[in-house]
């Protein structure tokens, strides 16, 4: 490969299932950040079939705007919104109660049915909006030299098209499906069409990587981490000790991140110790429920929720935390862990797929999942010996492995390779 075309700045179509919107602001925000990454090595273009927010009132609508300076086209679509009201289904207690069995077996068959009919039905539409965009931005001379699919969901359409324009598809996979082993079947034929039909697959661990061979995918593998802004997540060093220890954990507050097996932790080691607080940041389904049971084990005192912040936010909670843990029941990577790692904090981890692969003895503490005990034990542990960690050792080992400029490289080096056909 010359000079020249190591230098040269190719044409990408970056195509995420999940991605930030004003009605959902974290929704595959770490989608946004890989793509901010390649972007600075390569030209990016965003086609998003947003699922999110306000319904059109049209038929379809495609909103065209610009983000970090790369142009976003915003997809919706309104069949989907008419199909659910009419064939979702819901296991009504109710219905079971006064003995409507055979309605609420009628209806599973009527959403088994919808189901298949709504993948056909979006990935049709999905095809054809998808090309009138491609037919629009090659007039304006912007002819992709890659497709990059962000989870294999939207996949299926955008390889066609690949075969049809013969434009090199990459796959870049989060999905935890394949690490719980739970995808049905519909998902294991999108997924497979897709994948199969990849020049690459961008698995963002090892262990997805080996979770999505297990599915007997084969391909051209090339692990791929998520990104941190260490711009906004960085050090800051303080003279003065916080009163009482304080813990971090930011997430999407539903059952997958462990917080039920922490606040049962905490309720044990309250009794043995108080000089430790734990900070929740981040909204989500089960927010109240454990709102309600802080309250419940008496936490009120230890435990603080605080809603959803924005990352600037984010960033200042975890400079200003003693150390980070969340003690999630499956990752596939994990962003939060290396945002807070890239503030200098050691931290609490499960030991699951992502999070194994970049918390060891001198960043941290992993555990089993599910695990109350465990739990106590490294909170205690870490409680008297946060301090031993060291912060600028912690933040060097995040920026030489997972800064945009990093990140932006090795994206960037997998699409020369592709191109060049090495």
């Amino acid at each position: 490969m010359t000079t020249k075309e190591k230098n040269k700045r190719l044409k990408i179509l970056s195509v995420p299932a999940w991605y930030p919107t004003k009605f959902n602001p974290v929704n595959g925000i770490f989608i946004q950040e890989q793509i901010k990454a390649s972007n600075l090595y390569n030209d990016n273009l965003i086609i998003y079939p947003n699922s999110l927010g306000p319904h059109p009132n049209s038929f379809y609508n495609i909103s065209e705007n610009i983000e970090d300076g790369v142009k976003v086209f915003n997809i919706r679509t309104n069949y989907y919104w008419f199909f659910t009201k009419i064939f979702s289904y819901k296991k009504n207690p109710k219905n079971l109660k006064e003995g409507n069995e055979n309605i609420i077996k009628r209806n599973k068959k009527i959403s088994i049915v919808f189901t298949y009919l709504n993948v056909i039905i979006n990935n049709t539409i999905w095809f054809f909006l998808v090309l009138r965009i491609l037919r629009n931005i090659f007039k304006n001379d912007f002819k992709p030299d890659i497709f990059h699919i962000h989870v294999f969901t939207v996949g299926v359409p955008i390889v066609i098209l690949s075969k049809l324009f013969k434009i090199p598809v990459v796959v870049t996979e989060h999905y935890t499906g394949f690490s719980r082993r739970n995808l049905n079947r519909i998902e294991m034929i999108l997924a497979k069409y897709t994948m199969n039909n990849a020049a690459a697959i961008l698995p963002v661990s090892t262990g997805l990587k080996n979770h999505i061979e297990n599915y007997g995918i084969k391909n051209n593998f090339f692990v791929v981490p998520n990104v941190v802004d260490t711009e906004i997540f960085h050090p800051i060093y303080k003279n003065l000790k916080n009163e009482k220890i304080k813990m971090l954990l930011v997430a999407n507050i539903t059952h997958q991140k462990g917080i039920y097996y922490l606040l049962q932790a905490l309720n044990k080691l309250k009794k043995k110790r108080n000089d430790f607080t734990l900070d929740i940041v981040g909204d989500g389904c089960d927010r109240l429920e454990y709102e309600e049971l802080t309250k419940k084990l008496g936490l009120d005192e230890f435990v603080k929720f605080h809603g959803l912040k924005t990352k600037k936010e984010v960033a200042i909670y975890m400079q200003n935390c003693d150390f980070f843990i969340q003690p999630s029941l499956y990752e596939t990577f994990g962003v939060v862990y290396i945002e807070a790692m890239a503030c200098g904090k050691p931290v609490i981890a499960t030991n699951v797929t992502g999070p194994n692969e970049i918390i060891n003895e001198n960043n941290g503490i992993l555990i089993p999942p599910k695990n109350i005990n465990a739990i106590v034990h490294a909170v205690d542990q870490m409680l008297d010996h946060y301090d031993n960690y060291s912060p600028e050792c912690i933040s060097n080992y995040i920026n030489k492995n997972f800064s945009y400029e990093i990140v932006g490289k090795k994206l960037d080096g997998i699409y020369k390779q592709i191109i060049n056909g090495d």
